[in-house]
């Protein structure tokens, strides 16, 4: 409307206008962020498999 808010001019009587907003970057960001939470799952479980020693194969 002002160039801060967006806006559209209708006519008198009932109307629905729907906006949708999709920045151009948001995939992009979406991507990186799931690549940066399996990493973090990875090095959690390759810590907590660390901690626990080296496996001999054998039950106790």
């Amino acid at each position: 409307v002002d160039g801060v808010a967006r806006g559209v001019a209708v006519g008198p009587g009932e109307h629905v206008a729907i906006f949708h907003y999709a920045p151009p970057r948001a995939a992009t960001g979406r991507w990186i962020t799931l690549a940066s939470v399996l990493a973090l799952i990875a090095l959690v479980a390759a810590s907590r498999r660390s901690r626990r020693g080296p496996s001999t194969g054998q039950a106790r």
